[in-house]
C-alpha cells in the first residue's frame, strides 16, 4: 500500500532539529560542527548508494529525531581522552539513528500508522517493501559496525543477544494483551523488548572506551530511559493505542482493566475526559517523575562521568513537563466550561 505523501514543513523540521540540539549542547558544547556536518554527509553517502526516488526519506537526516545520533556522545563527553574516541562514537551516533528508523518503520508500518509516516516526510515507502527497507538498514548497520570493530570482537556477541531479543518480542507481539499494563514488570519487558537494540548504543560504547563490566549498570539505565520515551508517546497515542489493542501505560487504567470492543464517538469522549478529569495527567506526571528518578539512581551506581548525561535527562523533562503544561490548561479549561452548565 502506499501512502501519497504531502510536503513537510522544513522550517518545522529545522526547528526540530534547533530544539534537539539546545537539549543535547544545554549550557555545554556536547556537539561540535563537525559531529553535525558528518551525520549529514554520511546519510547523504547511504542514500546516493540506493538511487531509489522513494528510499530518499529513509535517509533524510531530519525525517527522524535526531537526538539517537547525538546520544552516544553524551556517553563520553565527560571523559578527560574523549578526544581518541570521537570518530568511532560519531560512527556508532549513524548506527543509533539507522536504529531509530528500523524500530520506527516497523512499528508505524505494523500498526498501519500511515499519518505518523506523512508527518515524518516518509510517506512514499510501501508497505508490502517493508522487508527491503530492514534489509538496507541492516546491511548499513552491519557495514558500519565492521568498521569499528574488528572480528572476532566480543561486541559481536552483544549484537546477535541483542537482536534476538527484539525478534523474540517483536514475534510474540501479537499474543500480548493490551491490558499487560496492569503488570508493571511483565510491561516493562514488553516495552524495553520492542526498543532493545538502542541498548546496542551504550553496547558499542563501552566496547570502545574499554568498560564493558559496566554493560549491567548502562542496561539499568537505558531501560529506564525507554520507559521514559514509551511514557512520552503513550500519553500521546491514547485513542490511537486503544483502537489498535495496543499495550500502553493508559490502556488498563483508562479503561478500568477491561478490553475496551469498540470505538464510537462516545466512548472517545468517555476516554478523554477521564484522562483530563479522572487523574490521567496526575498519573503521566507521577510516572514521568518515576522513570527520571529512575534514571538518575541508575547513573549514581555507574562508575563513569555522566554528568551531560543527567543534564539533558534534566532539560529533557523540564520540556516534557511544558507539554504537561499544555494538558493541565486544557483541563482547567474543562473544569470552569462543566462548571458553566449548572
Amino acid at each position: 500500500m502506499k501512502v501519497v505523501s504531502d510536503s513537510f514543513n522544513d522550517m518545522h523540521k529545522r526547528r526540530y532539529f534547533n530544539d534537539t540540539m539546545d537539549i543535547i549542547n544545554y549550557n555545554r558544547k556536547t556537539i561540535r560542527y563537525t559531529d553535525i556536518i558528518f551525520y549529514f554527509r554520511t546519510l547523504k553517502e547511504i542514500r546516493l548508494k540506493y538511487p531509489f526516488k522513494e528510499l530518499e526519506s529513509l535517509f533524510e537526516p531530519l525525517n527522524v529525531y535526531p537526538f539517537y545520533y547525538f546520544m552516544p556522545f553524551l556517553f563520553i563527553s565527560d571523559l578527560h581522552d574523549k578526544g581518541q574516541y570521537i570518530e568511532r562514537i560519531r560512527y556508532v551516533g549513524i548506527i543509533s539513528t539507522l536504529i531509530a528508523r528500523r524500530a520506527i518503520l516497523t512499528d508505524l508500518f505494523v500498526d498501519e500508522q500511515y499519518e505518523q509516516l506523512i508527518s515524518r516526510n516518509m510517506g512514499d515507502l510501501k508497505k508490502e517493501y517493508l522487508g527491503y527497507y530492514l534489509q538496507i538498514i541492516d546491511v548499513e548497520i552491519n557495514n558500519i559496525a565492521s568498521k569499528i570493530f574488528i572480528e572476532p570482537s566480543s561486541f559481536y556477541a552483544f549484537y546477535n543477544r541483542r537482536f534476538n531479543e527484539y525478534v523474540n518480542t517483536m514475534l510474540m507481539e501479537k499474543d500480548i494483551s493490551p491490558l499487560i499494563g496492569m503488570d508493571e514488570g511483565a510491561f516493562k519487558k514488553y516495552a524495553v523488548g520492542k526498543s532493545i537494540l538502542h541498548l546496542l548504543v551504550s553496547d558499542m560504547v563501552l566496547h570502545i572506551i574499554k568498560k564493558q563490566e559496566l554493560t549491567h549498570q548502562f542496561d539499568n539505565m537505558m531501560k529506564s530511559f525507554i520507559m521514559y520515551l514509551t511514557l512520552q508517546d503513550d500519553v500521546l497515542d491514547i485513542m490511537e493505542d486503544i483502537q489498535k489493542q495496543q499495550p500502553s501505560h493508559f490502556y488498563p487504567w483508562i479503561s478500568d482493566g477491561k478490553i475496551i470492543e469498540r470505538i464510537d464517538e462516545n466512548v472517545e469522549k468517555a476516554v478523554l475526559l477521564k484522562f483530563y478529569l479522572g487523574g490521567g495527567i496526575e498519573r503521566c506526571e507521577d510516572l514521568i517523575n518515576k522513570y527520571v528518578e529512575d534514571i538518575i539512581t541508575a547513573v549514581k551506581k555507574i562508575n563513569h562521568p555522566l554528568k551531560s548525561w543527567l543534564e539533558v535527562i534534566e532539560r529533557m523533562s523540564l520540556k516534557t513537563k511544558d507539554k504537561l503544561d499544555s494538558f493541565k490548561a486544557v483541563r482547567d479549561e474543562l473544569h470552569f466550561f462543566l462548571s458553566q452548565q449548572g
